[in-house]
């Protein structure tokens, strides 16, 4: 499912796409799963950290955060929408609340 989605993904417009291979996926929880990524995003240094809120086994949304974090980067999560500005600085994200949807601006680089 994991090249099926990159496949997807570069469809769509994107520039490059990495899958990471882990030799015992059962036995790596999220922090290491995050550890992992971050070490490659760090390297290839890209804009912009797109992150789903839903693995395959868990639906707990946290390794975006927690590569965020690790990062020192902004982060947002569960997002419905988002857009690069012009010049390339920010990314506006927009997520469903209560009574609406909250639109907000992160400067990047940023993880959503």
């Amino acid at each position: 499912r994991v090249k099926e989605t990159l496949r997807s993904c570069l469809a769509m417009g994107a520039d490059r796409a990495i899958h990471l291979l882990d030799a015992a996926p059962e036995a790596a929880d999220s922090l290491t799963t995050a550890r992992a990524l971050a070490a490659v995003i760090k390297q290839e240094a890209p804009a912009l950290a797109l992150f789903g809120r839903q693995a395959i086994d868990d639906d707990m949304g946290s390794v975006g955060a927690q590569v965020a974090e690790l990062l020192g980067w902004p982060c947002a999560s569960w997002i419905m929408e988002e857009a690069v500005d012009e010049a390339g600085k920010a990314v506006r994200v927009g997520r469903q609340v209560e009574g609406g949807l909250e639109v907000f601006d992160l400067p990047l680089p940023a993880v959503v």
